[in-house]
């Protein structure tokens, strides 16, 4: 039983230790100290790798070309984030479709042409 209790305590530790993170978006901050008000060391963009070495509240201690700063824990992710679109489902591809023969569908049923270029109700002369 003490074994089992010594596990759960380190195994916390464990998952945060020498594990690689990725800045979420540009212009995020690595700080000096665990705090939103702590001076900065260097300005991240985004899909910069991290090395995570520990945790403190929100707050994920790392090391970034060998300095160690600190970044709120809702600035990175444990993927690095890829714009390759290449990897969307085919479900997804055939949602889209529908999503958009549906508009087209109620369009229609308006009276509404894609070739026109005023969406403007036509008034009536005096």
């Amino acid at each position: 039983m003490k074994y089992l209790q010594i596990i759960l305590i380190l195994l916390p530790m464990g998952l945060f230790a020498d594990s690689e993170l990725y800045v979420k978006s540009d212009n995020t901050k690595l700080l000096e100290q665990p705090t939103n008000t702590s001076k900065e060391i260097s300005i991240l963009k985004k899909n910069t790798p991290l090395e995570q070495i520990g945790k403190k509240g929100m707050f994920i201690k790392v090391k970034y070309q060998n300095r160690l700063g600190w970044i709120h824990s809702l600035k990175v992710t444990k993927n690095k984030e890829t714009t390759d679109f290449s990897k969307i489902s085919k479900d997804t591809e055939i949602n889209v479709k529908k999503q958009a023969s549906k508009y087209s569908e109620t369009a229609a049923a308006r009276g509404l042409d894609s070739e026109k270029k005023n969406n403007k109700p036509k008034q009536e002369k005096k």
